[in-house]
């Protein structure tokens, strides 16, 4: 029944330095029966290693970890004050009859200057709470004979709110009702919309006129031009009273028009581009890129039917890149050039030796990837790189950004020299 405990055989059963288990040792006063401490006496618990009795401890008061306040005692379980008339508030014997911080009940506060009398709070010289301040509500303009009454912008006299001449007390504020828009001629009289209140009467404001209860300026109104109820077109403003077009527009048989940029009304009225051409500066023309072709505007770079020049159609098998007529990315550059199959990070290929070479890659980017780049490394001796036709840096790490593909891939041509473990790659992550 032994069991080897800090280098010794022990039985856990009845050990008091290992009760139940190794390094599980009991309180002093108690004993191990059966793998458990237990106190001497039947009263007694064990709270924080020792044996207490949860009956009279003022540290374990009914249970372990609930003491009682520092002058209490504690009588069956239960924390007692040693006045009657004390009541335990927030871990702490006070009189709630007397205590500014528990007037009348726990957790209910008197405020600053007031004193705790029979339980209620009691200000000084005749002030009366309102909002936890002890206020003269003779005087206050905050609460003007009774908590909550305002007297904004008066003053409280003998409780009564004085505003000063031609105001009046309207909802605890004094308000001038000849100009106030929210009380105008009588409290809680508002005015409407953008009108102000003049000698008492709601009217509109210099310049404006009332139209069907709006005030209305009729020299830029767009809804109330010149006249109550008179639109404008959607694309017209009001100018001094009259409909017109915004300014740099002219107006095209009904329609503000902006003669620059209008592809239906280019340079002057009634002037049509064509479905494909942009109005610029007053004049139709294709837009940047794009060349006028049989009147209609295409872009030489890539169109199958107009590649490089109007009228020159690619044939079957080939498609228009570059403004060339292609079949794979290298045509045109080089002869029978070294294909570079797609690996597990890109388009690789190294060692390139010290000789010159060209390569292709078709399908590059393929699905899924945006970025064009090229990684090269250790071109030395003046080592250069072309991609497609082009003079591309070697620059390793995050690679050089290319630019569009040549087909459906990239040309890449590598001069003699250099190291013979040199080589690029076009990673596909």
């Amino acid at each position: 029944d032994e069991t080897i405990c800090a280098g010794k055989c022990v039985n856990t059963e009845t050990s008091t330095e290992h009760c139940g288990a190794c390094g599980a040792p009991c309180p002093a006063t108690a004993r191990c029966e059966d793998g458990e401490c237990v106190c001497p006496d039947d009263d007694e618990t064990i709270c924080a290693g020792k044996c207490v009795n949860t009956e009279t401890s003022t540290e374990h008061c009914g249970a372990c970890g609930a003491p009682c306040p520092a002058t209490a005692r504690c009588e069956d379980g239960e924390c007692v004050c040693p006045d009657d008339d004390e009541t335990i508030c927030a871990g702490k014997c006070v009189n709630t009859e007397t205590s500014t911080e528990h007037c009348g009940a726990c957790g209910a506060p008197c405020p600053a200057t007031a004193r705790c009398e029979d339980g209620e709070c009691v200000c000084p010289n005749d002030e009366t709470i309102c909002a936890g301040k002890c206020v003269d509500t003779e005087t206050s303009t905050e609460h003007c004979g009774a908590c909550d009454n305002g007297c904004r912008g008066g003053t409280c006299e003998g409780g009564e709110c004085i505003c000063p001449e031609d105001h009046e007390n309207c909802d605890g504020t004094c308000v001038d009702p000849s100009t106030s828009t929210e009380h105008c001629g009588d409290c809680n009289n508002p005015c409407e919309g953008n009108q102000i209140c003049d000698a008492g009467e709601c009217t509109c404001p210099p310049e404006h006129t009332d139209c069907d209860g709006t005030c209305a300026n009729l020299l830029e109104d767009p809804d109330n031009c010149g006249e109550c109820g008179n639109s404008c077109r959607d694309d017209e403003i009001c100018d001094a009273g009259e409909c017109t077009c915004p300014p740099e527009h002219t107006d095209c048989d009904g329609v503000c028009a902006n003669l620059l940029d209008d592809p239906e009304n280019c340079g002057y009225c009634g002037e049509l581009c064509l479905p494909t051409e942009i109005c610029s500066d007053g004049g139709c023309a294709c837009p940047e890129g794009h060349s006028l072709c049989d009147d209609v505007c295409v872009d030489l770079a890539s169109d199958e039917e107009n590649c490089g020049t109007c009228g020159e159609t690619c044939e079957d098998g080939k498609q228009c890149s570059h403004g060339l007529c292609l079949s794979r990315p290298c045509e045109g550059i080089c002869d029978n050039p070294t294909i570079v199959p797609q690996s597990e990070d890109g388009f690789r290929r190294e060692p390139l030796g010290t000789g010159a070479g060209c390569y292709e890659v078709r399908g590059y980017p393929p699905p899924g990837v945006d970025e064009r780049r090229i990684v090269c490394w250790e071109f030395r001796g003046g080592r250069t790189l072309r991609v497609n036709g082009m003079h591309t840096p070697c620059v390793s790490n995050e690679g050089y950004e290319l630019g569009e593909p040549r087909l459906d891939g990239y040309c890449i041509e590598v001069s003699a020299g250099g190291a013979e473990f040199a080589g690029f790659l076009l990673p596909t992550r």
